[in-house]
């Protein structure tokens, strides 16, 4: 369950199809978090999807990002804010087993497959056949979960975003033990860099895919 403050500024979302309870998805603590500009150093991030639905109710856009200052998130949490029987914790197309937690930390990363100018950084290279593979297998392209840093994808493009806007990666999760979208897949959430700045989260974009 996410911590939805005492606070008439803020609601369980609630899905725009369903008419039911979204899925808490994650919960980013910044105040727990290295610091990794531009994003907030406080607050609480919180992403919410469909279990239900086999692509998680991005056909429709079904999701939602939310983000609670640090200011409010002092405010006691209801003790019931929705009907918890509404709520799908557990079905076929749940991407997340039980509840866990991620530490962060910072790291170093390469420029993945995916990175809409990885063409253009690696245009000398990028007509031979076996580049690809190559490059992969020496820097470990794999999609895990992380925050900021170049994205990755299972089909090679992004079609939720726009390649004349300044897009930052909010947040990926891939597949782990206990995590998987689909076959294999991974999910992204992308947010103009100029909205990050404002902690405006209201146009975030999304999209998932699998092998």
């Amino acid at each position: 369950m996410p911590h939805i403050p005492n606070n008439s500024k803020y609601y369980y979302p609630i899905s725009s199809v369903t008419k039911k309870p979204l899925n808490l998805l994650a919960q980013i603590n910044f105040v727990d978090m290295p610091h990794l500009e531009p994003f907030p150093r406080d607050g609480l991030l919180q992403f919410f999807i469909n279990f239900e639905d086999d692509c998680f109710g991005f056909d429709d856009q079904d999701f939602v990002v939310q983000y609670i200052p640090f200011e409010d998130t002092n405010y006691g949490k209801y003790d019931n804010p929705i009907n918890l029987d509404l709520i799908c914790f557990e079905n076929e197309y749940s991407p997340i087993e039980g509840t866990l937690k991620l530490n962060g930390r910072i790291a170093t990363q390469a420029p993945t497959l995916s990175y809409i100018d990885f063409k253009d950084l690696f245009s000398e290279y990028s007509s031979n056949p076996d580049f690809h593979t190559y490059y992969s297998t020496v820097i470990n392209c794999y999609n895990e979960h992380q925050i900021g840093g170049y994205p990755d994808c299972c089909q090679g493009e992004f079609d939720c975003i726009s390649p004349d806007k300044d897009y930052v990666l909010l947040l990926q999760l891939g597949c782990t033990d206990h995590v998987c979208f689909g076959d294999a897949g991974v999910m992204n959430f992308f947010i103009e860099r100029n909205d990050l700045a404002c902690l405006n989260f209201s146009n975030v974009r999304a999209q998932w895919d699998c092998g």
